[in-house]
């Protein structure tokens, strides 16, 4: 009924292609049902027919489409494009026991000829199978006849040219993908390799590595196919090898026996880089072993003594003698056992270090206070030590580049800031100074911009240190303020910009030193001008300033020298009368606002007049003085 019916839509020509694919499909879909339903009863003679049956009708409708136009391309690419997938809602297992039931029909006799490789590439494509599915189900039905063949030369350990050919043919039967054959003989060379190495990770001896060898020769193996097997397998043997090289010698290794561990690796046929990483990581173990103790001295230095300032501002740096010491025992390891050489003139690591074996922060802390060390009260000796095995200590220690710098900055800031702010105490840094710290600075690799930015900041830590201080004592001192001022002047400090002083502070600073220009007489016009421009004081505020300061000095003035005149002691009443001429020369039209009556003030008017009659004072000089005095007591319509 299916034939017949698949001959009318053969023969409809005027049929349209959509219904006569689908048509066609639903037939062959029957027909690969019906081959299932006969492997699912284990009747596999009718499976296999049956499976036959629907190549067979596939690729005769291909071909009729084909050559009447009514399919486009090739036979391949009808077969693909009307029954490509033709497995409908059957199950995937079902599917797959279709293509293996036809394979294991074509093996029965151990081989798969090239008409029988092209009707399973075909059931493939009308299964819809890929490549890694079809594949999976040769090598699982092929493989084991492969496997058994090569086991079986393998095992009589006879490795000639007739045994070879038979292998060869076996391949060629078979017609097993090259990757599944080199997969079979990678398992049965590493059965062997494995019975040689046993549960106790024995070692190759010179006779099981040449039979390896002829194996390898035989099997068409290439080395580097190996050599990841040989590093699974024998790796523990070259590791325990490592291990006794290193007991027996202290971890200094002596050529002689690099020379040993390197035959050996030949056998093992490892390659240098595993042979290295083996080596790193065992060496790597006994770093750890120095690194938990230089990690303990460390903290019972840190516990036993914080970095701090003792009583003269130097760095004490306490218990460092134990810590430095074990940090020097791991360097001289490493570079005994030979983690660390030297290539080209340039020493560099072999991939053992402490990195992932203690936390980030206790290998930076570790290397840190070792460079610490080097800038303590240490001897010359243990400094030059230090600095000569520090490159060493950040390779053992797998410190980045970047990780040292950021160190070295930390450390050389610290030791700037103590240098300097103790230096500028005495004042600008002198030659002295500037030598030593460019000798840091070229120690520690460190950057002029840096360099340059701490000492800028501690220039403005000391004026800020001198703008707090004067708040400090009982009173805010004219000479501290002009002292600061000129500090800040030298190093180019702004008060605002750079110290962040506020503006209450400012007008303070400014006040104090404008009285004490107003007593020592100062010239005012320059130094005005100056004193506004370092404490940020606008011309319109120092006026306004000035006159409040003015007029209460001259209030203050006639208030204390009345009080002075009040108790007899008129001299001192003609000085107050002085200072406040002093402060009312600068300022036109001063009045003193105080509670002095107008009978006092005439009475100290005529005391002053009569002390300045018995000084023998310039007669214009004198009228001038009066004249403002009489001005400031208001009494300007008194006569002279």
């Amino acid at each position: 009924m299916l034939a017949s019916r698949a001959s009318e839509l053969l023969l409809d020509a005027d049929a349209t292609a959509p219904i006569e694919a689908a048509s066609l499909k639903t037939l062959a879909q029957a027909k690969l049902a019906d081959a299932i339903k006969f492997m699912r009863a284990n009747n596999m003679p009718d499976g296999v027919a049956a499976v036959r049956e629907l190549i067979d009708f596939c690729e005769t409708v291909a071909a009729f489409l084909t050559s009447n136009g009514k399919a486009a391309g090739d036979l391949d690419a009808a077969v693909a494009s009307l029954f490509g997938g033709v497995t409908g809602d059957l199950k995937q297992s079902e599917v797959l026991s279709t293509y293996r039931g036809l394979l294991l029909h074509f093996l029965e006799d151990l081989k798969v000829d090239e008409a029988e490789a092209a009707t399973l590439a075909r059931l493939q494509t009308i299964l819809g199978l890929s490549e890694a599915e079809s594949s999976s189900v040769y090598t699982a039905a092929a493989g084991p006849l492969f496997r058994a063949a090569l086991a079986g030369a393998v095992e009589s350990a006879e490795y000639g040219d007739a045994q070879k050919a038979a292998i060869e043919q076996s391949k060629t039967d078979l017609a097993l993908p090259a990757s599944v054959t080199l997969s079979i003989s990678m398992e049965i060379y590493g059965g062997k390799l494995k019975g040689f190495v046993g549960d106790d990770k024995k070692v190759l001896d010179e006779a099981q590595s040449a039979e390896l060898e002829k194996m390898r020769a035989f099997l068409a193996l290439e080395m580097e196919q190996v050599q990841p097997l040989h590093e699974t397998v024998c790796g523990p043997a070259y590791s325990d090898s490592v291990k006794q090289v290193m007991s027996t010698s202290g971890g200094a290794i002596p050529d002689e026996y690099w020379e040993g561990l390197a035959t050996l690796r030949e056998r093992l046929c490892l390659t240098e880089d595993a042979a290295k990483a083996i080596f790193a990581t065992e060496v790597q173990a006994k770093m750890r072993e120095f690194g938990a103790k230089a990690v303990k001295a460390l903290q019972e230095k840190l516990e036993g003594g914080q970095q701090q300032e003792d009583k003269d501002g130097s760095m004490n740096i306490a218990a460092g003698a134990s810590f430095s010491t074990e940090l020097i025992n791991l360097v001289d390891f490493a570079v005994a056992s030979k983690a660390i050489v030297t290539e080209d003139g340039k020493t560099v690591g072999i991939g053992a270090n402490l990195r992932g074996e203690f936390s980030e922060t206790a290998l930076r802390e570790m290397y840190k206070n070792y460079l610490i060390e080097a800038f303590s009260d240490a001897d010359a000796t243990t400094k030059a030590r230090i600095f000569d095995t520090l490159g060493k200590l950040s390779l053992v220690l797998g410190l980045s580049d970047g990780e040292i710098t950021s160190i070295h900055n930390e450390v050389g800031g610290m030791i700037y800031r103590q240098y300097v702010g103790k230096a500028l105490v005495k004042g600008p840094l002198g030659k002295d100074d500037v030598t030593f710290l460019a000798s840091i600075k070229d120690t520690l690799g460190m950057e002029q911009a840096l360099c340059d930015e701490l000492v800028r900041d501690q220039q403005q830590l000391r004026v800020s240190i001198l703008v707090d201080s004067m708040f400090e004592k009982d009173q805010v001192l004219a000479e501290d303020v002009r002292k600061m001022r000129d500090t800040a002047d030298l190093y180019k400090i702004d008060l605002i910009e750079d110290v962040q002083v506020s503006s209450v502070k400012l007008e303070r600073f400014f006040k104090v030193e404008l009285t004490a220009m107003l007593v020592e007489g100062d010239d005012l016009a320059g130094g005005l001008e100056e004193l506004c421009e370092s404490l940020h004081v606008t011309e319109e505020r120092a006026t306004t300033l000035l006159s409040e300061l003015v007029q209460q000095r001259c209030s203050g003035g006639v208030l204390q020298a009345a009080a002075d005149m009040r108790g007899g002691s008129t001299d001192s009443a003609v000085d107050q009368l002085k200072t406040v001429l002093k402060y009312a020369a600068v300022l036109e039209d001063v009045t003193a606002q105080c509670s002095v009556s107008a009978a006092e003030r005439s009475e100290l008017y005529t005391l002053f007049q009569a002390s300045q009659l018995s000084g023998g004072s310039d007669p214009a000089e004198r009228e001038s003085q009066l004249e403002t005095l009489r001005s400031v007591m208001g009494l300007a319509g008194v006569p002279a």
